[in-house]
């Protein structure tokens, strides 16, 4: 199992984590929830050995394969199917320690390159590697085009294919959806729910989370615990949470001085300029608000839309005559249009959530 224990981690002067303690077991899934900015990405780069902590351990088994998305864009001449095989890097090993024994002539080590390719199941390997791109939507005819050929959304999810493709103990997906459409997600949520690893997963993708981890890791106030609780539990928490911080700012000291500078010269300003300078700020902030309230109202009323055309098919869809022959073709279109509504509410509540809180954050800004 990997550990985390009393981890400090610091970037500039921003302290992340704090005497931070988490442990994920063979085989566990969790998903990773917390606001921007609070070390989710950090977290998967220090696993990945690309950070260290400032303070405290964290302990990976020596013999652990992990496995992420990779965010460079490949640039090869490769056929797409090659690209996802070379994910499974023991299968790639074994190749060439097989390819040396041949060359040598040398029947012993043959056997054994033999014997562990078996055990891997090497043979099915390219077939796995075609299922994994036709799930993601790669075509027969384009699994052997290079992949210098595919435009930059293409290439990413090659490189979520041959990160599925690794051989891995445990595997770190970082908004795993960003390039993927409703049954790209579809075909990921369900090679994950195959993947016999361990899984670490932050996505905001509702659906992905609901469907594919056990556990859920709160990254919040400096420290990673875990969440008990689903994802309607975290939401009623990061209302609770909001509530709580604009009950604070209202209780700190009124200055009148919106904008503290850093060397206190706005402290030396005489009653009349710090007035001026509240009434600009107040002015900034209000001006703020227009474009996000316009935007808001535009949200609210495509969520209205949204819920109500998803309502309306539920509705069709529990009736009995729904499932009549001649409805067959109809079936099928209205219950791929619930699904892309059922998805696309998910976002539109997520977008709503953030874009109230940046409202709220105005708001208390001006009360103060």
């Amino acid at each position: 199992m990997i550990t985390l224990s009393n981890l400090r981690l610091q970037r500039g002067q921003k302290v992340l984590l704090e005497s931070a303690n988490a442990r994920i077991d063979v085989g566990q899934r969790v998903g990773v929830i917390g606001r921007n900015g609070t070390g989710k990405s950090s977290l998967f780069a220090l696993l990945r050995g690309q950070l260290h902590g400032d303070a405290g351990d964290v302990r990976i088994p020596a013999n652990w394969v992990i496995a992420h998305v990779a965010q460079e864009m490949p640039e090869t001449e490769m056929s797409a199917v090659d690209y996802v095989l070379e994910g499974d890097e023991e299968l790639v090993r074994l190749n060439a320690e097989l390819n040396i024994a041949e060359d040598i002539n040398d029947g012993v080590a043959m056997a054994h390159c033999h014997t562990e390719l078996a055990r891997i199941d090497a043979y099915s390997a390219p077939a796995r590697a075609a299922q994994l791109l036709n799930g993601l939507g790669f075509a027969q005819n384009l699994q052997a085009n290079p992949v210098n050929s595919f435009s930059g959304g293409w290439r990413m999810r090659l490189n979520l294919a041959r990160a599925l493709m690794c051989r891995s103990d445990l595997l770190l997906l970082d908004e795993p959806t960003n390039h993927l459409d409703l049954d790209m997600r579809h075909a990921l949520t369900v090679a994950l729910q195959q993947f016999n690893g361990a899984l670490i997963v932050v996505s905001h993708d509702r659906s992905l989370l609901a469907n594919c981890v056990d556990d859920f890791w709160l990254v919040a106030d400096g420290t990673v615990k875990p969440f008990e609780g689903d994802l309607d539990d975290y939401r009623a928490w990061c209302a609770k949470s909001w509530q709580l911080f604009k009950q604070d700012q209202r209780e700190q000291p009124n200055t009148n001085n919106v904008n503290n500078t850093n060397d206190g010269d706005s402290s030396n300003l005489n009653k009349r300029e710090a007035r001026q300078q509240a009434t600009q700020n107040r002015i900034a902030l209000a001006n703020a608000q227009k474009p996000l309230k316009q935007k808001l109202a535009k949200l609210e009323k495509a969520l209205h839309s949204a819920q109500t055309e998803h309502s309306e098919l539920q509705n069709w869809l529990a009736a009995e005559s729904a499932y009549a022959p001649e409805h067959k073709d109809t079936l099928a279109d209205k219950v791929r249009r619930t699904s892309e509504l059922a998805a696309q509410i998910e976002t539109l509540e997520e977008d709503w959530l953030m874009l109230h809180e940046e409202l709220e954050a105005i708001e208390t800004q001006l009360n103060v």
